[in-house]
């Protein structure tokens, strides 16, 4: 069985975090206050030392703190999300940030969020940079990849990001960078048999890439090799939390979510077929029983249950975004700036959450939920929200 664990308390001893002495990441920091090199000491435990901003902003970082709101008790709930994979696992956690808003540049292409360091990755499109923020600190800053950054995804269990890169000539094809979460360090571009459009990982070491023109691709990270895969123009992707099939939802075909062996070639293997339309994007929740696709259809995802890819219970209304409570049992649902808190069992909203801005994408943790959103009173920026779990 493979358990999805977020990583509830995974600070651990040094000899695991590979240190031999106090300082080291995620540790408590020295009796005079002092971290090992790169860290800074932030309410006494060592965190990844601040970003230098690098860009001018028209409104700077706040340090707002709202009220904290606690978190549910979620008891063993989390030990329950297994599938009939291989056990794997993630790495050590920093103590979660607390309640605030931070603000930076607005705008940008696509949103990942590395829950283990807390920080927040905004790649800015032709400006070819990505822009990171530290929830713990607020400290924030671009990073150079180059071209024109679009679509990133971020891997707990190979500890990485990847971003895809578009080249400024719209009908080139693109390349895949990899991102250190860590260091900040961008890795060499892999060159791409397609325009990108969409990124996930696998958790072992493999990107699938959809593009344009029944083109896309799969990249060994370790090595760079590209296999191309015929699969459907612009297309949607979600890994099932078995790892071993993809599902996409194209919105040049929007009757149908396909699904796809995670392997070199991405091998066709069944579709929905649905009457409904069904249009991406599209996640499968964490027990890897369901596909939500933006529309408001879910269907199966279990071909031993009731048939895979078929309607299943009563639809939710029409999303944008879509994010997992890690209590198991509720969803964050985000349409037209607003999310709604849905239970999932009913697929019926339990409450509204308030929102300083227009919200375009939601993130959830273990411990906390994210809002990206754009602020329009003023100067536009881009506001985030780190607000911890209140009880349905």
């Amino acid at each position: 069985m493979r358990h999805i664990v977020w990583g509830r308390v995974f600070v651990v001893g040094s000899l695991v975090l590979g240190c031999e002495s106090p300082g080291g990441l995620a540790e408590p920091c020295r009796p005079d206050e002092s971290c090992a090199a790169d860290l800074e000491c932030l309410e006494g435990v060592c965190v990844l030392a601040a970003l230098d901003a690098g860009v001018e902003d028209a409104d700077p970082p706040a340090q707002d703190v709202l009220d904290a709101r606690g978190g549910p008790d979620v008891g063993s709930a989390l030990d329950a999300w297994t599938t009939d994979a291989a056990t794997m696992s993630t790495g050590p956690r920093l103590p979660p940030p607390a309640d605030r808003v931070i603000r930076t540049v607005p705008g940008f292409s696509g949103a990942a969020l590395d829950w283990e360091r807390h920080r927040l990755f905004l790649t800015q499109g032709s400006s070819g940079t990505v822009e990171v923020v530290d929830l713990l600190s607020g400290a924030r800053g671009p990073v150079a990849v180059g071209h024109d950054t679009a679509a990133i995804a971020f891997d707990p269990f190979q500890d990485l990001l990847v971003v895809a890169v578009r080249n400024r000539d719209r009908y080139a094809n693109g390349w895949l960078a990899s991102l250190d979460p860590a260091s900040l360090a961008v890795g060499s571009l892999i060159e791409l048999p397609t325009v990108p459009y969409d990124v996930i990982l696998d958790g072992r070491g493999r990107a699938i890439v959809s593009g344009d023109e029944l083109r896309g691709a799969t990249v060994q990270l370790a090595t760079g090799e590209v296999v191309g895969a015929p699969v459907a123009s612009g297309l949607f992707l979600a890994m099932h939390p078995g790892s071993d099939r993809v599902y996409g939802a194209s919105p040049f075909a929007p009757r149908a979510v396909a699904r796809f062996a995670n392997d070199d070639a991405l091998t066709f293997q069944t579709y929905s077929g649905s009457d409904v339309l069904v249009r991406g994007p599209i996640r499968v929740d964490p027990l890897g029983e369901l596909v939500f696709a933006a529309s408001g259809n879910v269907l199966s995802s279990r071909p031993e249950i009731v048939g895979d890819l078929r309607p299943n219970g009563d639809p939710l209304s029409a999303w944008e975004d879509l994010a997992f409570d890690p209590d198991g049992r509720h969803a964050f649902s985000l349409r037209a700036g607003v999310v709604d808190v849905i239970d999932l069992s009913t697929r019926r909203r339990v409450r509204t959450e308030t929102s300083i801005g227009y919200v375009q994408r939601v993130f959830t943790t273990p411990d906390y939920w994210v809002s990206v959103s754009l602020e329009r009173s003023g100067a536009p920026t881009t506001a985030i929200e780190v607000r911890s779990y209140a009880s349905p």
